[in-house]
């Protein structure tokens, strides 16, 4: 499956507007194990949150990303597996981040091992890209959602019901099709009024 069939297949699945558009597809990290391990940990949603350096956006060009926009994940091959939503983004010292903020990262114990592994990374960023790390350089700590993904190569219908559920539910999205009608429908039968009327009656 291509990316522009796969963000096709979610604009369908929550009923969004044809031009909405993701700003960025991308893997993890430098290498194909932590890429591949850290998408790992957004698909069973243990990894809440990432960081880049402000100097990354700067020298490459790329758009800062903003509260509600949305990126593709995929693995190291270039293979779409999830597409995340941006909740919150700060930006701040790299020696400011304490481990309250780091640990949405979802992958470390302790804020040396983050500080660590990041040190390394953002090292190797910056003499691809063209900055130097420092203890004060500005990172951009974006969290995020998972709104939708793949289990081997098919959607999530279970995923995809429980996102439409919490919606229904919280109506925090407001730009979403609260009822997801077509997709809930052809997947479970009824749509998610009819579901809760169920569960009235059984209560």
């Amino acid at each position: 499956m291509t990316v522009d069939e796969f963000w096709q297949d979610f604009i369908s699945a929550y009923h969004l507007d044809e031009s909405e558009t993701y700003i960025d597809c991308f893997h993890f990290d430098l290498t194909e194990e932590w890429a591949n391990k850290l998408l790992e940990l957004v698909m069973s949603e243990k990894k809440r949150a990432t960081s880049s350096s402000l100097h990354y956006f700067e020298l490459t060009g790329r758009k800062l990303p903003q509260v509600g926009d949305y990126s593709v994940v995929t693995d190291w091959d270039g293979n779409p597996h999830c597409v995340i939503k941006i909740t919150d983004v700060t930006i701040l010292p790299f020696n400011e981040i304490t481990y309250e903020i780091c640990k949405r990262e979802g992958e470390d114990d302790y804020l040396e091992s983050w500080q660590q592994s990041h040190r390394h990374f953002f090292t190797e960023d910056g003499k691809k890209v063209g900055y130097e790390f420092t203890e004060t350089m500005p990172v951009v700590f974006e969290d995020f959602k998972v709104m939708y993904k793949l289990i081997d190569g098919d959607i999530d219908y279970n995923f995809l019901y429980e996102k439409h559920v919490e919606i229904y539910q919280s109506e925090e999205d407001p730009e979403f099709d609260p009822i997801g009608e077509a997709i809930f429908r052809d997947q479970f039968g009824m749509s998610l009024e009819e579901f809760f009327e169920e569960e009235d009656d059984d209560d």
